[in-house]
C-alpha cells in the first residue's frame, strides 16, 4: 500500500467526488478520508474495498499501482507526441495559451505605462482644461485617462475576436456596418476592457489554452 494515499486522491479527483460525496457512498468518515489522502492514516483492507467501486478501480490496482506517476508519465508522452494537437483538450493549445497571455500582459502593461507616464509628466491624456490651463493629473485621473486611451486597441481586438468566433465571411456590403462599428470602437473598448482582461486571464492562466 505504498501509493494508496496518492491513489485515493487522484482517483477521487478524477471521479469528481468531494470528501462528503465519497463518505456518503462508502460510510467512511470525512476526517478519515482526509487522513488517508495525506498519508497520515492507512486504510484497512475493508475500507480500501469500499473505496474501489466509487473510484472505479480494482483492489489489486489501487494497492499496487502508482496512479499519480502513471498520469504524469502519460502527460509527458502526450506533450512530446507528434500528435500532440489531438490532446489539446487535456494539455491545452499552445497558440491559444500564448494569444490570450500576450493580450493580457500587453493590456495591463499598456495601462500601467500610460498611467505612470501621464502622472510623472503631469500631462492629462484627456487634456482637461480649466481657464485654458491643463490640470495636474492625479493617480485616479491618470488611470482613467489611460483606460480610455487603451480602449481603442482593446475595441479593435474585441471586434477581431468576435468576427473570428462567429466565423465571419466578408461581403462588400458589410463595409457599411463595419465602418459604423469601428467608429464606436473606443466605446466598445471601454465596455469590453475589464471583461476581456478577465477572460484572457481565465483562458491563459487558469485554463492554459484548454477548451
Amino acid at each position: 500500500m505504498k501509493y494508496i494515499s496518492s491513489n485515493i486522491k487522484v482517483l477521487r479527483q478524477e471521479a469528481r467526488l468531494s470528501f462528503e460525496d465519497l463518505s456518503l457512498i462508502t460510510s467512511i468518515e470525512v476526517e478519515k478520508l482526509k487522513l488517508f489522502e495525506k498519508g497520515k492514516m492507512v486504510p484497512t483492507e475493508e475500507e480500501v474495498r469500499l473505496l474501489c467501486k466509487p473510484l472505479r478501480i480494482s483492489y489489486d490496482d489501487i494497492i499496487e499501482r502508482n496512479i499519480l506517476q502513471e498520469r504524469n508519465d502519460a502527460g509527458k508522452r502526450m506533450r512530446k507526441s507528434a500528435d500532440r494537437n489531438n490532446y489539446n483538450w487535456y494539455l491545452g493549445d499552445r497558440k491559444v495559451f500564448a494569444l490570450y497571455l500576450i493580450y493580457f500582459i500587453l493590456v495591463i502593461l499598456g495601462l500601467v505605462i500610460l498611467s505612470i507616464t501621464s502622472k510623472v509628466t503631469n500631462i492629462d491624456l484627456f487634456l482637461i482644461k480649466e481657464n485654458n490651463i491643463i490640470l495636474p493629473t492625479t493617480w485616479i485621473e491618470a488611470v482613467l485617462s489611460s483606460y480610455i486611451v487603451m480602449s481603442y486597441p482593446v475595441g479593435v481586438c474585441f471586434l477581431v475576436w468576435l468576427l473570428i468566433k462567429i466565423r465571419y465571411r466578408f461581403a462588400w456590403w458589410h463595409i457599411f456596418w463595419l465602418s459604423f462599428v469601428i467608429s464606436l470602437i473606443p466605446v466598445v473598448g471601454v465596455i469590453a476592457m475589464l471583461p476581456s482582461i478577465g477572460y484572457s486571464f481565465y483562458k491563459s492562466i487558469i485554463k492554459r489554452g484548454k477548451n
